[in-house]
């Protein structure tokens, strides 16, 4: 099963605020080196990057730089990219989420299982952080957050 993995990157800030307190270049980073831990033999990762500085471009490397800015802009290149992808599934992702080591392979093999077991030609998976995972205060409901 062929995978293309999609990833925007922006060290210049975020888009939604979070209490964090770190900078978004380090964000950014992270999220890069996790997931190139986590990609496997096989996989596709095209890079579409929003003007970021100079020391993050070198970390990257070959990238697809944006003539406009925004996050409209990277979302339009995004969906552009995964419409023309050839692949079997493609994985849109921003820079600042982190992956365990078997993250990318273990969601290859829930997305075969579904595929088994669903009759549904199309199939959609979408990973998703927990927003809690942020806090600095108890959440109103414990365990009911994500």
């Amino acid at each position: 099963m062929q995978l293309d993995i999609i990833l925007r990157t922006h060290d210049q800030g975020s888009l939604h605020w979070r209490e964090v307190k770190h900078l978004k270049k380090e964000i950014t980073q992270r999220c890069v080196n996790s997931l190139l831990r986590a990609i496997v033999d096989g996989i596709d990762l095209t890079i579409v990057d929003d003007h970021s500085s100079p020391g993050t471009l070198v970390l990257l490397g070959d990238v697809i730089h944006l003539k406009d800015t925004g996050n409209n802009a990277s979302l339009k290149k995004a969906f552009e990219l995964a419409a023309d992808s050839k692949a079997d599934l493609v994985y849109l992702v921003e820079d600042d989420y982190l992956h365990y080591p078997h993250a990318i392979s273990e969601a290859m093999e829930t997305f075969e299982y579904f595929q088994k077991m669903s009759s549904k030609e199309d199939i959609c998976l979408n990973l998703v952080d927990c927003p809690a995972n942020y806090r600095q205060w108890q959440p109103q409901f414990p365990g009911r957050d994500c």
